[in-house]
């Protein structure tokens, strides 16, 4: 049997990445309600966006499809997660 490394290490990442943007989502999300500060609701948007594109990148690697066109897709979430930072780390 032949063992495809990269596949293997790339599952392993990305459902690591995914558990932590879950983890900082619960975290981020908790402080917002408790504290209501606008900065960390751009944080839980970002760490959501994060969540979700890991959740859907290990989902195609789970059914071994290519119906998420990677490339447009994965930057679009980015731009989203950059701009969500970017306005919660320039709100005073």
């Amino acid at each position: 049997m032949v063992w495809n490394y990269e596949y293997y290490i790339s599952l392993f990442l990305k459902i690591v990445m995914t558990g932590l943007a879950a983890l900082l989502l619960v975290v981020s999300t908790a402080s917002w309600r408790r504290l209501h500060n606008i900065k960390l609701a751009l944080i839980s948007v970002a760490f959501a966006s994060f969540f979700i594109k890991g959740f859907v990148l290990v989902i195609d690697i789970f059914l071994g499809t290519n119906i998420i066109i990677q490339n447009n897709i994965v930057l679009i979430i980015d731009l989203v997660i950059i701009i969500s930072l970017y306005f919660s780390a320039i709100k005073k």
